[in-house]
């Protein structure tokens, strides 16, 4: 078994293999698990998992679910201790990692498509063709009305 990760580790690209050994490295995985509260074996776990990933044991599509087992965090603190681990550590190494995983790059993973622009409902409203029938119309047509008979005033009180 230790000659299988002898032989892997000698197969890696030369900048995964620096990262492995990288004191670098070690220190950005101390200072995210001090931003997470992990525990001493927390961080070391964390550092294991990572180092399975850049040695090629482990893909990187089951780092978040093995992180949240291993350090026994919820779904969403593993999604962000991964988020900073890729920003630091994985970013650098992103190319040679693809090709020891054999990642191949999407076009629609490395542009977001956006999603519609959704209105509020007043511009929804001052967007809708409204109808307005001409002014002159309406004053003829209440013209024509003849509310009161014999064009008596209501508020006019009767002589007697």
């Amino acid at each position: 078994m230790e000659e299988e990760l002898q032989q892997k580790l000698k197969n890696l690209p030369q900048n995964l293999q620096d990262a492995i050994f990288s004191e670098d490295v070690a220190n950005k995985i101390m200072a995210i698990g001090k931003k997470y509260s992990l525990a001493i074996d927390g961080i070391g776990d964390l550092n294991d998992e990572t180092m399975n990933v850049i040695a090629g044991i482990t893909h990187p599509r089951d780092y978040v679910s093995r992180l949240s087992k291993r350090l026994e965090v919820g779904a969403d603190t593993a999604k962000n201790i991964a988020g900073d681990v890729n920003e630091q550590i994985f970013a650098p190494l992103r190319e040679s990692l693809k090709s020891i995983h054999d990642i191949k790059e999407t076009g629609t993973a490395s542009q977001p498509t956006q999603p519609p622009a959704i209105k509020s409902p007043f511009e929804q409203k001052l967007e809708e063709k409204v109808f307005i029938p001409p002014l002159k119309t309406e004053v003829e047509r209440a013209q024509k009305e003849n509310r009161y008979p014999d064009k008596a005033d209501p508020y006019r009180e009767p002589k007697t």
